[in-house]
């Protein structure tokens, strides 16, 4: 039973100590309406700080879903057959970015402009 006890400990504190590398900084929103240049940056993630991104929306002219980067992955909501249901074709659940890394929204145009929001939480690095 200390056997258990102590290994619970060990994770806990493992956990703990894990969560005090990130300081809450600020609550970011980034949102465009009418965009019709392709890509356009929407931000990149400066030194020292980890982005937590928690809701992502958006859409082109005529109801068309959005293509987008978000770090190292891009998104094809055609490839991933969910053109016509544009609510699921974003990812669900936090992403976590890091320093360096950008998002990317694409498909804008003078037919199809695009409009879209991002929510998302800056942490310090904390050595």
């Amino acid at each position: 039973m200390k056997k258990i006890i102590y290994i619970l400990f060990f994770i806990a504190s493992a956990i703990t100590t894990r969560a005090q590398n990130l300081q809450f900084n600020q609550v970011l929103t980034y949102y465009n309406t009418g965009v019709q240049t392709s890509p356009v940056s929407v931000g990149f993630v400066p030194t020292g700080k980890v982005w937590k991104i928690e809701h992502v929306a958006g859409h082109r002219a005529q109801s068309y879903p959005l293509n987008f980067s978000i770090g190292q992955v891009n998104t094809n909501s055609y490839n991933m057959n969910l053109s016509m249901n544009p609510v699921n074709a974003y990812p669900h659940g936090p992403i976590w970015l890091k320093a360096g890394d950008e998002i990317r929204v694409w498909d804008g145009s003078q037919n199809y402009p695009v409009y879209y929001f991002f929510s998302i939480i800056e942490f310090n690095l904390v050595p």
